[in-house]
C-alpha cells in the first residue's frame, strides 16, 4: 500500500478490529518510510499500538518499491487475512475493471500485465499464490 492517508485509514480500521478494506481483511506487517521523511505523530502512534516494525529505507531503494512517479516516502506492507479466494472475488467490485493472477512466477511478466491492465482502465489486480 502506498500513500500517508491510505495506510493512516487502514490502521485506525485494525485498532478498531475492523480489519478491512473494501472487505478484503487485512494485517499490517511492516511501515516502511523513505529516509528524510518527516513521519506524523499521528501515523507513529497507530504503527506503536499495533506493534508494526517501522523500517527507514534509502531513497533510492524505496523509489524502486514505490508505485508512484513521485513517491510520498510512505509504504506500508499488508497481509491479506482471508486468503480463500471465493471470499476475496466476491467482495471485489468487479465494476471498476481487473484481473485476477494465479501462479505468476517471472517478475517481467508480472509487470507486463500489470501495465498492460493500467493502460485498458483497470482498477484492481488480485494476485493469488
Amino acid at each position: 500500500m502506498e500513500g500517508k492517508r491510505i495506510i493512516k485509514h487502514i490502521l485506525q480500521q485494525q485498532i478498531n478490529n475492523k480489519h478491512e478494506m473494501n472487505n478484503v481483511k487485512l494485517k499490517g506487517i511492516q511501515l516502511l518510510l523513505r529516509c528524510n521523511i518527516n513521519v506524523t505523530n499521528e501515523l507513529m502512534n497507530l504503527a506503536q499500538q499495533l506493534n508494526l516494525p517501522i523500517v527507514t529505507i534509502e531513497p533510492t531503494i524505496f523509489d524502486k518499491l514505490a508505485d508512484s512517479v513521485t513517491p510520498s516516502g510512505y509504504l506500508a506492507e499488508f497481509e491479506i487475512i482471508d486468503t480463500n479466494i471465493n471470499n476475496i472475488v466476491k467482495n471485489v467490485n468487479w465494476s471498476l475493471g481487473g484481473l485476477i493472477l494465479d501462479n505468476i512466477n517471472d517478475p517481467g511478466n508480472l509487470g507486463t500485465i500489470i501495465r498492460t491492465a493500467c493502460a485498458f482502465g483497470y482498477k484492481q489486480i488480485i494476485c493469488y499464490n
